[in-house]
């Protein structure tokens, strides 16, 4: 995984502790390689996340989010509450470990989830 001379930025995103804590390991090993979890300062250079993260459903929740912008137009979208795309949008930013759904959009996206 080193670049000759440079240091790589990776983030790492999983709900298994266990499994996640071992992918931290292996990598620290490295002195080139800084790890972030959640949100990078600057586009990350790898992203190592546990799969399947999300589900097809939370995949399909965040993706209108990041189109609509709004729990309320994805609730009108789907045809379901605002309080269920809000309880897919807590359930999606606990899995990868984030603070906010912009957050969230910005890791699925940059992994390929939506």
């Amino acid at each position: 995984m080193r670049r000759c001379g440079t240091t790589m930025d990776v983030l790492v995103v999983g709900n298994d502790a266990v499994a996640t804590e071992k992918v931290l390991e292996l990598l620290q090993r490295d002195g080139q390689i800084r790890i972030y979890r959640g949100v990078t300062p600057s586009p990350p250079d790898v992203i190592v996340m546990e799969c399947p993260l999300l589900t097809r459903t939370q995949r399909e929740v965040l993706q209108a989010y990041a189109q609509l912008g709004s729990a309320q137009d994805v609730a009108e979208e789907r045809g379901c509450s605002v309080r269920t795309v809000k309880h897919h949008l807590n359930d999606i930013r606990r899995l990868l470990g984030v603070k906010t759904t912009v957050q969230a959009v910005y890791i699925a996206t940059r992994a390929g989830l939506i």
